[in-house]
């Protein structure tokens, strides 16, 4: 009933972008220096591009969850590579598609 906006899809540069900023807010955050470069968020990208299968489905939502997934992984386990990390057997990105915040039995609706 109300209006509708359509908004383009991000970019790979803006969601390179995206992800720069969230590595410097989370280094700052957790106080640490940050040593990821730009070549390594490509590669986290194309990894979950390629395991997904379906770039065209992926939300920014879906890859910032995943990615800041990672990113706790990284600060708790200094010892860790990061892309050891991303093209290991045990990363398992979120299902295009599914958030994992509901259930699948639950319908929404609004009265």
């Amino acid at each position: 009933l109300g209006p509708v906006m359509r908004l383009n899809p991000l970019s790979q540069q803006e969601i390179l972008l995206l992800l720069q900023k969230i590595t410097e807010i989370h280094a700052l955050n957790f106080g640490y220096t940050q040593n990821l470069k730009n070549a390594d968020l490509k590669a986290f990208v194309q990894e979950i591009v390629n395991r997904l299968g379906a770039a065209a489905l992926l939300t920014p939502g879906e890859i910032i969850r995943d990615f800041i997934s990672v990113l706790n992984i990284l600060y708790q386990n200094p010892g860790k590579s990061f892309h050891e990390l991303i093209h290991g057997a045990e990363f398992k990105p979120t299902v295009v598609g599914k958030d994992s915040d509901t259930d699948d039995d639950v319908a929404e609706f609004s009265l």
